[in-house]
């Protein structure tokens, strides 16, 4: 038999049936795009069926990886395959590690010359995820150099965004929403969210300009007359005998614009 654990495995949830749904895979894993993991495989001899294990193998036994975690379908692998080994080589070959099948010597804890845990651990790199259903990847092992055959198959889900190329892929937001809307349960049944507000700001400003016009004809006629008789014995007495002031305005006119 043999034991599989990996580092980073995000898996949550126990709802899911390996046989119908991941081809028969004995184990699920969930693991981020582009994540460095580290894998453990340790062989048993099966003593008694369930109750007794030797985990100490044969010098000769060698453990067979087919790694498909790093590499992927879709389209633009090669591509970006390529971008990623200019950016960093070592990381690039994590991918495409085991792709083809490898044969891993097994190796054991030496206490003193006496031998226990027989193990293979060896580090790998996740790629793109999976865009068909059911959204996995599989990693195959098996133990080569027995008369027996011992395999084991674990299923890897591999999350995150990647760009599919120009056109067949847009952006997501990299922050958590404000707020999740949900369809209420029933055939029927909707959801509607409105939040509109609408601002408008109105400025105006004027300019006023006066013109003043003043035109006319004025005649003006001062007239006066003063007369007066004084007489008197040794005192003088006068007395107005007549004063006339005229004002004559002809025409006159006033306009104001503005």
């Amino acid at each position: 038999m043999l034991e599989f654990e990996t580092t980073g495995d995000e898996l949550a949830c126990t709802s899911y049936s390996l046989q119908q749904e991941y081809a028969g895979a004995d184990s699920l894993h969930v693991l981020p795009y582009m994540t460095e993991f580290r894998i453990t495989i340790k062989p048993k001899f099966e003593i008694i069926a369930g109750e007794v294990y030797c985990d100490v193998v044969d010098d000769n036994l060698k453990l067979e990886i087919k790694n498909g975690v790093g590499i992927d379908t879709n389209d633009n692998f090669n591509e970006f395959l390529a971008e990623m080994r200019g950016n960093n080589e070592a990381q690039a070959d994590l991918l495409e590690k085991c792709t083809d099948g490898c044969e891993i010597g097994i190796a054991h804890d030496d206490m003193n010359g006496a031998k226990s845990n027989a193990n293979v651990m060896q580090l790998f790199a996740t790629g793109r995820p999976n865009i068909a259903d059911p959204y996995a990847k599989y990693m195959d092992f098996e133990i080569v150099g027995e008369t027996t055959s011992t395999k084991y198959k674990a299923a890897f889900v591999v999350t995150g965004y990647y760009s599919k190329g120009p056109g067949k892929s847009f952006a997501l937001p990299t922050h958590k929403p404000i707020m999740v809307l949900r369809d209420p349960p029933g055939g029927l049944s909707y959801a509607t969210y409105e939040n509109v507000k609408t601002t408008i700001e109105l400025e105006t400003s004027s300019t006023s300009t006066t013109l003043h016009q003043h035109g006319g004809i004025e005649f003006k006629t001062d007239i006066e007359f003063d007369k007066g008789v004084c007489g008197g014995l040794g005192v003088m007495l006068c007395e107005d005998v007549f004063n006339f002031v005229s004002h004559t305005k002809v025409f006159g006119y006033e306009h104001d614009l503005g």
